[in-house]
């Protein structure tokens, strides 16, 4: 074993190498990786190996294949019995190795929220292993599925929080891997969140309630039910045998226990064999069994669904797991509402699938067609482009997200100030130099809509151009044209609030603000830099 003190450091730099190398990592090990001190060179062995040594290892890295459920397994060794899926089993023996300062990354299935993944970690912490960290990488695949890579960090250092992580680019392994070394836990999950051990059921599941949360604080109408009991007992969610079918119900839904096929209301709306859904008979006045299809098809209703499948490569959702399932419910004039306007869209498309067909042979009709559909796809952009920053602003501030109130204008004052408008350009340097963002103005740190209707009419006489054009005059200013193809930015009409929204690329070049000053995004936060961390930063992260 090496004796040589671990350093946050250099821990940092092996978690970092590791988790940046996921994709590689995927293909290229096949049982495990060792590193006896944090600097050595990396070894490739098997298990059979690794049970035979009389080393302790400070950083281990495994990669073991997916949804080894098969017969059921014991170990006997260190004085334990189980029964457990192969690859955990591998994971704990692994672990064992483990130096007293040591860390291990493991591939791991996203079975959190399981009896048997409960089981397993109870399991490593009577042999002295706890997990620390669970970081999943959505913009990669494990090995030629859809399916994104999820990392476990294990310590013999036992943690009172869990960190949880879902990163979205690989250059934040870094910053994650810093944070996890270090027991920072950031305010966003793409930054690495702080969650209660006994509370973690999931990436996906996280994801969920932060949004469902988010709604309640956009639309204070809404409630917050669980599906099972809340809306419908036990009793009258059923599963029926195969070969059988299930009698129509008034207000039941249909919720596929395989696949990615869509909730629906109506059997006769389903793809799949009966036996294939779980109806769900809904009791409860508060919530129409339309909505709830129509929720279960959105973006966060599927999230809501895939958070809770079990199985790596056939997921499918068991019964059990609809008793964790939170909904977010609106009035029922707003039910009303928005089953009204899904059900104009359905018969929209149905239309224009039909037109579509006689398209060629009715030339006339295109000239008017073209003309309609031009302004309805105005009118449609407006509405994505609002529910896109709603959606944003439900995620909460990050590295790659922030939040100001105003552009220019002290509420409190009542008047401009420059030092308000330096805060943003500072935010906006910080993108470009780290790996771009989005900054929101007219949107409170809390995640308020406020807009910038007062900032309008007291300083730009309610000019949405002359409001663009001094954004643009003090990005000329204190940034520099040179930076221009790199930020987009445009108002947009949000809940008949004007938000001003700039969206930022990274820079293959460092930005300085007013030429002197240089600021990166952190956790999430905007920092500046000087002297020789500013010249290490700069030489990693640009090309010059």
């Amino acid at each position: 074993m090496n004796t040589k003190e671990s350093t946050p450091v250099a821990l940092a730099n092996a978690l970092a190498e590791t988790i940046n190398a996921t994709s590689r990592l995927l293909v290229s090990f096949s049982d495990f990786a060792l590193f006896d001190g944090y600097a050595a060179n990396e070894v490739e062995t098997s298990r059979e190996k690794l049970q035979h040594s009389a080393k302790s290892f400070d950083f281990i890295a495994a990669d073991l294949p997916l949804g080894m459920t098969g017969a059921s397994f014991e170990e006997h060794s260190k004085g334990a019995s189980f029964k457990m899926r192969q690859n955990w089993i591998d994971i704990y023996s692994a672990t064992s190795y483990l130096s007293p300062n040591g860390f291990a990354v493991a591939v791991l299935e996203p079975a959190f929220w399981s009896k048997e993944w409960k089981q397993f970690v109870t399991t490593l912490n009577a042999n002295g292993v706890h997990l620390i960290a669970v970081v999943r990488f959505s913009h990669l695949s494990y090995s030629n599925t859809s399916i994104p890579p999820t990392l476990g960090v294990f310590s013999r250092q036992q943690r009172d929080m869990l960190l949880v992580a879902d990163a979205d680019a690989s250059a934040s392994a870094r910053v994650l891997a810093e944070a996890i070394s270090a027991a920072t836990y950031g305010k966003t999950i793409s930054d690495g969140v702080a969650v209660c051990h006994a509370d973690f059921r999931g990436v996906d599941q996280l994801k969920v309630e932060t949004e469902i949360r988010g709604l309640e604080t956009q639309y204070k109408g809404y409630k917050h039910f669980r599906l099972v009991p809340d809306l419908a007992p036990a009793e009258q969610v059923i599963l029926c045998k195969s070969g059988e079918t299930y009698t129509e119900r008034n207000n039941a839904v249909y919720i596929p226990r395989i696949g990615n096929s869509p909730v629906i209301a109506h059997l006769e709306q389903a793809t799949l064999k009966h036996h294939n859904y779980i109806q769900v008979i809904i009791s409860s006045k508060e919530v129409s069994n339309e909505y709830l299809a129509i929720y279960f098809r959105s973006h966060l209703g599927r999230l809501t669904l895939r958070a809770l499948h079990q199985g790596a490569f056939i997921p499918h959702l068991p019964k059990s797991a609809l008793e964790t399932i939170s909904v977010p419910v609106p009035d029922a004039a707003y039910q009303k509402l928005i089953i009204e306007a899904h059900a104009r869209l359905t018969e929209l498309d149905r239309a224009l699938t039909e037109f579509r067909k006689e398209l060629s042979v009715n030339p006339h009709s295109a000239s008017s067609l073209v003309e309609h559909a031009n302004a309805m796809l105005q009118q449609v952009h407006r509405l994505s482009k609002a529910d896109e920053i709603l959606a944003l602003i439900r995620g909460g501030e990050s590295r790659v997200l922030e939040f100001k109130e105003t552009l220019s204008f002290d509420v409190r004052k009542g008047t401009k100030e420059s030092y308000i408008e330096n805060m943003a350009l500072k935010t906006v340097a910080a993108f470009l130099n780290s790996q771009g963002g989005t900054l929101l103005v007219g949107v409170t740190d809390d995640g308020q809509l406020k807009g910038l209707r007062k900032e309008m009419d007291s300083i730009y006489k309610g000019n949405r151009d002359e409001l663009l054009k001094h954004f643009k005059n003090i990005l000329r200013r204190s940034i520099g044209e040179t930076f221009y193809p790199l930020i987009d930015y445009d108002t947009v009409q949000v809940e008949g609030e004007p938000i001003l929204r700039i969206d930022c690329r990274p820079s293959d070049k460092e930005c300085f603000l007013n030429s002197t000053e240089f600021y990166v995004r952190t956790n999430p936060a905007t920092d500046k830099l000087e002297g020789q961390k500013m010249i290490e930063y700069i030489r990693r992260r640009f090309k010059t």
